[in-house]
Order: structure tokens, then C-alpha cells, then sequence
């Protein structure tokens, strides 16, 4: 990759970014991806303030994009972070 020195970063970037389309597009997430991040949630034990804040984090950032594009809706959100929990104490 010419573009890939020291003096010009910002070239490099946008070299990477033509490889991956669709990485800066709004249509970066999709509801099978807040799937994912609720069942990886569901085997994460909540032991501490920071697991809970890194899994509601790690929700909230697919969840707000999908929302703002109104491809969730707010009864379908709740329910997949609801799912993110162990059945006990859903």
C-alpha cells in the first residue's frame, strides 16, 4: 500500500477505509448485530458496576444507530436487552 507512511496518516486512513466498504455508511449496524451483542451479554457475569456498564456500552452503541435510522423499534429494544440477561433475573 503506497499510501501506508509516516508523513501522511490521514492517506493511510482512507486507503484502509476503500478496502472496507461500507464502514463509514449509516448502515453500519443491523439488528442481527444487536442479536449478537445481547447474547454475548447473556454469558457475561454481571459481578461489578464496570461488566454491567461495558455490556449496556456495548448495546447502547448498536442499539442508538438503529434507533435514529428507525430500523428498531422501542418494544424490540427492550425485549433484546431484556434477552441479555440469564432467564433468573429477567
Amino acid at each position: 500500500m503506497p499510501e501506508a507512511n509516516v508523513a501522511n496518516y490521514d492517506a493511510f486512513i482512507a486507503a484502509v477505509k476503500e478496502m472496507y466498504p461500507g464502514c463509514t455508511s449509516d448502515r453500519c449496524f443491523m439488528v442481527v448485530d444487536l442479536q449478537t451483542v445481547s447474547r454475548n451479554q447473556m454469558g457475561v457475569q454481571m459481578t461489578s458496576i464496570k461488566a454491567k456498564g461495558k455490556c449496556f456500552h456495548a448495546f447502547m452503541k448498536v442499539v442508538q444507530l438503529l434507533e435514529v435510522k428507525g430500523r428498531i423499534g422501542k418494544a424490540e429494544m427492550n425485549r433484546m436487552f431484556l434477552e441479555g440477561f440469564l432467564a433468573n433475573i429477567q
